[in-house]
């Protein structure tokens, strides 16, 4: 089985499957994924992409240009290709970047001028849709340009603003659209103001007013319980919490003690359970078209019930 964590072979074991969750809520502890259940990036995300993204979306209102999702993110590309450049140029080992492999190609070639056309098919305009929306920074709105929110979105892309809008290159990219090469200097300059791994306060801030609002919406108030319980676990233990910490204080018969944080523990059995029973059933699939596949002809010409239901009980046995 190939998935975001590694290749396991099918059935899986106890230790592997465990070892998986391990890795998963590592992600989640880590600041790595918001909003587990609903969120479906894992190419190392990372946090000022939100920022990055509400700026995105108010520098091209600013243009003038047409109300088109399309338009919006070719317009996005560039300038999100130029961040990731500049940011490579700064430091090689910078992680969760997009595009980070077709950047450094650009890079090693040692040209004096540097393409900064889409290094991805999918930009982080479009990959950090979801989280952007979930976190009331954004409002999608089909195939038109995504709205920025007045009290969340809108803050956050103005202290990125008053950070980029002194930098020449910007205003070159934003202004020509013609402008598919520059130098590193630009980049340079660029990058030194854009380290996607160093957050400045003002949009440290807006972020975290964002994923922990004082006044969360009632559609937010399940991903606040769910902090507000890895945080009280955390509290009491002096340590950061495992999945097993939690699943272990889920199950107890006291659990937190308190009704708000109990239906948190509530829902992440429930997940745990569904997520358990999901990987069970694709384990199962597997073995079955092993069993087929491993027949004559690759099963093309039917495979009887018994010869499948008594490999795979040979299997388990050795």
């Amino acid at each position: 089985m190939q998935c975001l964590w590694g290749t396991y072979d099918y059935p899986l074991t106890l230790g592997e499957v465990t070892a998986l969750i391990n890795t998963i809520w590592g992600e989640v502890l880590d600041g790595r994924l918001i909003d587990l259940p609903e969120i479906a990036f894992f190419e190392a995300p990372t946090v000022r992409y939100l920022a990055f993204r509400a700026w995105l979306i108010y520098c091209y209102g600013q243009t003038g240009q047409s109300d088109q999702w399309q338009t919006y993110t070719d317009f996005a590309a560039r300038i999100e290709s130029a961040l990731v450049l500049g940011n490579l140029a700064q430091d090689r080992s910078n992680s969760g970047l997009i595009g980070a492999d077709q950047a450094l190609v650009r890079l090693d070639a040692n040209t004096p001028l540097v393409e900064v056309s889409a290094l991805v098919e999918s930009p982080a305009s479009t990959i950090y849709t979801g989280p952007s929306d979930q976190l009331g920074l954004s409002r999608s709105r089909d195939n038109a340009v995504p709205a920025l929110v007045d009290t969340r979105g809108l803050p956050l892309a103005l202290a990125v603003h008053q950070r980029l809008a002194r930098i020449p290159l910007i205003g070159r990219l934003a202004s020509k659209l013609s402008l598919t090469q520059v130098t590193m200097d630009d980049l340079r300059e660029l990058g030194e103001i854009t380290r996607i791994d160093q957050i400045p306060d003002d949009e440290r801030e807006s972020l975290l007013a964002a994923i922990v609002p004082s006044e969360p919406l009632p559609k937010e108030r399940a991903r606040i319980g769910t902090y507000a319980a890895l945080l009280t676990l955390a509290t009491e233990m002096k340590v950061r919490p495992t999945e097993s910490d939690l699943f272990d204080t889920a199950c107890s018969m006291n659990r937190f003690g308190e009704p708000l944080l109990d239906h948190v523990a509530e829902g992440w059995i429930s997940y745990c359970v569904r997520d358990a029973i999901a990987v069970t059933q694709e384990a199962v699939l597997a073995a079955v078209m092993g069993e087929i596949l491993a027949s004559p002809a690759g099963g093309l010409a039917g495979v009887a019930r018994h010869v499948i239901v008594g490999g795979l009980m040979e299997r388990s046995v050795s």
